[in-house]
C-alpha cells in the first residue's frame, strides 16, 4: 500500500488524512481541527499502527471502531473467508484491539469523549464491550459513547461551530 496524507480546510476545520489498511484500497483516517478542540476518526483501519498513533495522538475526541467480538466472531456461522477478512489485520478492530488503542492514546494525552463506531449486531453486543471497558479501563467508562445504526448521538467536546 502506497504512504498517502492529504490536508485541507473546510471553513472552520482543518482536516488531516492518513491512509489506514483496509481490504485492497485502503480507508482514510482522519484529524479534524475545529480551533482548539479536535476530533480523530479511525474506522475499518484493519490493525492501529504507530503512525496513526502519532496521527490521532492529542486528539478531544475519540471516534474509533470497534467491530467484533474476538469470540463471538470466532463462533459464529460466518464463513472462515470472512473471519479472516474480519480479523486477519486488514479488516477490522476488535473490541480489545480498539480498547488497545485508545489506552495507549489516553496515556499520552487525555481523551475527553471515546465514541466506539461500527459495532455490527451480529458478532458484537454491546454489554460485551461495557464489560471489557469495565474489567481494564474503568477510569474511562464515563467517557464512553456506544453508537447505533438506528440512532444519532450527542458527543461533547467537538463542534466545528465557532464558540
Amino acid at each position: 500500500m502506497q504512504a498517502f496524507t492529504c490536508e485541507s480546510r473546510v471553513g472552520p476545520v482543518h482536516a488531516q488524512a492518513m491512509l489506514g489498511a483496509h481490504d485492497e484500497q485502503g480507508t482514510c483516517v482522519f484529524r479534524l481541527q475545529a480551533g482548539d478542540k479536535s476530533l480523530g476518526w479511525a474506522t475499518d483501519v484493519g490493525r492501529f499502527t504507530d503512525a496513526m498513533h502519532t496521527h490521532l495522538c492529542g486528539v478531544d475526541v475519540l471516534a474509533i471502531e470497534s467491530n467484533y467480538d474476538r469470540g463471538m466472531q470466532e463462533q459464529s456461522d460466518r464463513p472462515g473467508f470472512l473471519k479472516e477478512r474480519i480479523m486477519g489485520g486488514s479488516g477490522h478492530l476488535s473490541n480489545t484491539e480498539a480498547l488497545d488503542a485508545v489506552l495507549s492514546l489516553h496515556d499520552e494525552c487525555a481523551l475527553r469523549s471515546i465514541v466506539l463506531l461500527h459495532l455490527p449486531q451480529q458478532c458484537n453486543c454491546p454489554i460485551r464491550i461495557r464489560e471489557v471497558w469495565a474489567d481494564r479501563a474503568a477510569h474511562l467508562v464515563d467517557r464512553l459513547v456506544l453508537t447505533s445504526q438506528f440512532e444519532a448521538v450527542t458527543v461533547e467536546g467537538f463542534s466545528p461551530a465557532p464558540s
